[in-house]
């Protein structure tokens, strides 16, 4: 997804929001790091997620089985 189809806060939101399942941010801290309201966190979380289609970036990544 590009930047330009975001808003500054989803975009403020998106980049704080660390990659991976290991590094994810609890939103009281990502509420605390992006100087936004918890109740704002989750709607912008819930618009980038079901409205934009944007995947978490905390998701899980399914691990690739190895090969012999």
């Amino acid at each position: 997804m590009t930047s330009r189809c975001l808003t500054p806060r989803e975009q403020t939101v998106l980049d704080c929001i660390p990659a991976g399942h290991e590094n994810a941010i609890s939103r009281r801290r990502l509420a605390r790091v992006a100087c936004l309201d918890d109740r704002l966190i989750r709607e912008i979380i819930y618009r980038l997620v079901v409205e934009r289609a944007c995947p978490s970036a905390a998701a899980r990544v399914p691990k690739v089985a190895a090969t012999s």
